[in-house]
């Protein structure tokens, strides 16, 4: 297979042409291959049409995320960046889990005062003062 769009880059080594459903054609590059300093490209067109980031290969991106699956599978992304890339996500994913746990005491603590708040307005015989 070959690339559809121009890409002049000499760091790059082109991964595959890809379409996925909804979303431009693109041409799928690995730049600086197998160091620590990788990164991958999805070039949609001529010029600046293109796109690119390790940090969007998380999920952010599903045409970046695609691309940096291909060059793992490949031997293209050194072990340390993966095992980077996850440390990043599962630190992300905590701090997420963290927000969610915060927000959810809050409107348990609200949901408390408005039960605290609803058992002043009832008498003890169940009727509504």
């Amino acid at each position: 297979m070959k690339p559809k769009f121009v890409h002049d880059c000499p760091s790059c080594e082109f991964i595959e042409h890809y379409h996925l459903e909804g979303k431009k054609p693109v041409d799928l590059y690995v730049c600086n291959p197998g160091t620590e300093h990788v990164n991958i490209i999805a070039r949609f067109g001529e010029d600046y049409n293109y796109t690119s980031g390790l940090l969007f290969c998380s999920g952010l991106n599903p045409v970046l995320t695609y691309g940096y699956e291909q060059a793992l599978k490949v031997g293209k992304i050194p072990a340390s960046v993966e095992r980077e890339r996850i440390a990043q996500q599962f630190d992300r994913q905590k701090s997420e889990l963290a927000t969610l746990v915060f927000i959810e005491k809050k409107i348990f603590s609200k949901v408390m005062d408005w039960a605290d708040e609803v058992k002043t307005l009832i008498d003890p015989a169940g009727e509504i003062k």
